[in-house]
C-alpha cells in the first residue's frame, strides 16, 4: 500500500511538472512571437519614415522648382529653356526625378514627349491633383509613364495664376530601395501597391507593374486590410 501510494504521488508530481513545463514553454514561445512580431512592425515603421523623408524631399525639390518658374512664366520662349535645362540638371542628380514639365492655359512644354494625338495634359492626374490642392504639392499615386512606359510617380504643383502646374516625374528607383530593406531574402516578396491594386514597387521586380490579387492572391487579405487601417497592417500567410 505504501508503495502504492508513493507511485501515485511520483505519477502527480511528475504531471504537475510536465504541465509547468509546458506552461513555460508556451509563454517563453508567446513572448518571443510578439517580440518578432513587434519588431517587424518597428522595421516597417522604420522603413516607413525613410519612404516618407524620400516623397518629402521630392516634394521640396517640386516646390523649389516652381518657384524658380514663376519668374518666366511672361516670357514663354525662357520658361522652355528653363525647363529645359533643369531637365537636364535633374538627370545628372541622384534624386531619382526623371523629367521636369509645365502646363497650363495654352501653355504645354514637356521635354522630349512625342506627343499623342489623344493626350490632353491638363486631364492628367497630376494636372488635376496640382489644381485641386491649390498651391499645395500633390503626389500621384505610381502610375505608367506615358513618355517611357516605366513606373513613376509626379509630384505637382500650381503656379499662383490658378491654372499652371510644374511637375517632377520621379523614377521609383528609390522607392525600390526601401521595399528591397523589408524583405532582402527568402521565398516571400515585399510590394508597395495602389490603390487600383497594382504592385509599384516589389522586391521581386518582375512583378512590378502587375495585378497584385493576379501575381500574388495570399497578399489580397493583407492589401484590403491596410486600406482600411492607417497603422501597419499585419495578417499570418
Amino acid at each position: 500500500m505504501k508503495n502504492g501510494k508513493n507511485a501515485g504521488v511520483i505519477i502527480l508530481v511528475a504531471s504537475l511538472l510536465l504541465a509547468v513545463t509546458f506552461m513555460d514553454t508556451w509563454m517563453v514561445f508567446r513572448q518571443t512571437r510578439q517580440q518578432t512580431k513587434d519588431s517587424g512592425i518597428y522595421q516597417l515603421e522604420t522603413i516607413s519614415g525613410e519612404l516618407e523623408s524620400t516623397i518629402n524631399d521630392a516634394e521640396n525639390l517640386t516646390m523649389e522648382l516652381a518657384i524658380a518658374a514663376r519668374e518666366y512664366l511672361d516670357d514663354k520662349d525662357a520658361l522652355q529653356s528653363f525647363i529645359y535645362s533643369k531637365k537636364n540638371e535633374l538627370l545628372k542628380s541622384r534624386t531619382g526625378a526623371f523629367n521636369l514639365f509645365i502646363v497650363g492655359s495654352g501653355l504645354v512644354i514637356i521635354p522630349d514627349f512625342d506627343m499623342p494625338d489623344d493626350f490632353v495634359a491638363t486631364e492628367r492626374v497630376w494636372y488635376k491633383g496640382a489644381i485641386k490642392n491649390g498651391g499645395k504639392t500633390y503626389v500621384t499615386p505610381p502610375y505608367q509613364d506615358a513618355m517611357t512606359g516605366d513606373i513613376c510617380y509626379t509630384v505637382s504643383v500650381m503656379l499662383g495664376d490658378g491654372n499652371t502646374v510644374i511637375g517632377v516625374d520621379y523614377t521609383m528607383e528609390n522607392i525600390q530601395s526601401h521595399i528591397n530593406q523589408m524583405y532582402r531574402t527568402g521565398s516571400r516578396n515585399a510590394v508597395i501597391v495602389t490603390d487600383e491594386g497594382i504592385i509599384a514597387g516589389c522586391s521581386d521586380s518582375l512583378l512590378i507593374g502587375k495585378n497584385l490579387v493576379n501575381a500574388l492572391p495570399e497578399y489580397a487579405g493583407i492589401w484590403s486590410l491596410s486600406k482600411r487601417s492607417d497603422e501597419v497592417a499585419t495578417v499570418r500567410i
